[in-house]
């Protein structure tokens, strides 16, 4: 009997340990598997678009060796450096500078970018019925919520030409040609003579504004001045600048002054020195500060003490600077830097007009 109930005990605990350990089972009787969180699905990544789009423009050609050249340079400049999409569009007339604004403005451009005091009125005209755009000009005088002048003072690093030409010439007589009469233009020459004059108070000139901008009138016009006595030449007119910088090449004992980009690799024995205007580096400083916020009144101005504008010496020629005269120069520049000395510019009252 004992032998018997130890038996049955023996069955029913294998039967509990078998039957327990057993997993649960459905209706169907197969194994209800263990709920497991659904991933969340990823959605692809979205692709992102240009921080900004700004459309460029230039008054002349985007080859053109001078002006619009660097215009143009300066745009790309600012797409590698924001991201951003940009457009270089050629618009030399009033019409066709609000044309093409407009064009651009329809096809989502976020700034448009004047190349030229000559954009500031005819962006004047179309930017209040486009608050939401930023309209920028290289010089001009509008001021308004969404429209702003930049000055790139280039009239400091003329100044410093001014004492070098002022100290060096055998004829107190300077030429000068220039491509337009709005103050971006005229200030540049304005500069030279006042610092011809600071060393110099005896120095003339001979002033033109180019009718037509191309390198036979600029030449013409430069050939004329140094027939009237002209020594020392500047041209600040685009394409103009290298038919002025040839005459000077062809005419003995005459030195020309490089405007806004080196030329004395053109003219390796006339060009003395270059006064450099490092648009890439002024515009991309312009842009920043108009992404920033301004409002109406506000002007955007960079210069020597920005490392925007500087002077470039043919140093073939350099050594027939007097020592002097290179001293008078360094130490302008310094004061114009420290804010000591301060050169009429495009909202200043010019002695040339």
């Amino acid at each position: 009997m004992k032998r018997r109930l130890a038996f049955v005990l023996v069955l029913i605990m294998l039967a509990s340990i078998i039957f327990g350990c057993a997993p649960k089972t459905g209706d169907t009787g197969t194994p209800t598997p263990t709920p497991q969180p659904t991933a969340a699905a990823t959605p692809p990544p979205e692709e992102e678009g240009p921080p900004f789009k700004l459309g460029m423009l230039i008054p002349g050609s985007a080859t053109d060796g001078g002006f619009c050249q660097l215009g143009a340079e300066a745009a790309r400049a600012i797409e590698e450096h924001f991201g951003a999409e940009i457009a270089i569009i050629e618009a030399s007339t009033s019409d066709k500078m609000i044309s093409e604004a407009e064009a651009l403005i329809e096809d989502g451009y976020d700034i448009i970018f004047g190349h030229g005091g000559q954009y500031a009125a005819p962006f004047a005209e179309i930017s209040p019925d486009y608050p939401d755009t930023i309209f920028i000009t290289q010089g001009g005088d509008v001021m308004t919520d969404n429209q702003i002048p930049t000055f790139l003072a280039f009239e400091e690093a003329c100044y410093l030409m001014g004492i070098l030409a002022g100290g060096m010439t055998t004829t107190d007589n300077l030429g000068f040609v220039v491509g337009g009469s709005f103050p971006s233009y005229v200030k540049t020459p304005n500069a030279i003579l006042l610092g011809a004059q600071s060393v110099n108070p005896d120095v003339k000139y001979q002033f033109a504004v180019l009718a037509n901008i191309d390198m036979n009138e600029a030449y013409e016009t430069t050939m004329n001045q140094i027939k009237g006595g002209a020594d020392f030449v500047f041209s600040n007119a685009n394409q103009g600048t290298l038919g002025s910088l040839k005459a000077a090449i062809e005419s003995e004992g005459v030195y020309a002054l490089g405007a806004l980009a080196d030329y004395s690799g053109d003219g390796p024995n006339t060009v003395l020195v270059s006064g450099i205007c490092d648009y890439n580096k002024g515009y991309i400083a312009t842009v920043e500060k108009a992404l920033a916020g301004f409002s109406a009144g506000d002007y955007i101005s960079v210069g020597l003490a920005d490392g925007v504008t500087y002077l470039v010496w043919n140093e073939a020629l350099k050594s027939k600077v007097p020592a002097d005269l290179l001293a008078k120069i360094d130490d302008a520049q310094a004061k114009i830097i420290s804010g000591e000395l301060k050169v009429p510019g495009d909202l200043d009252q010019l002695v040339i007009k």
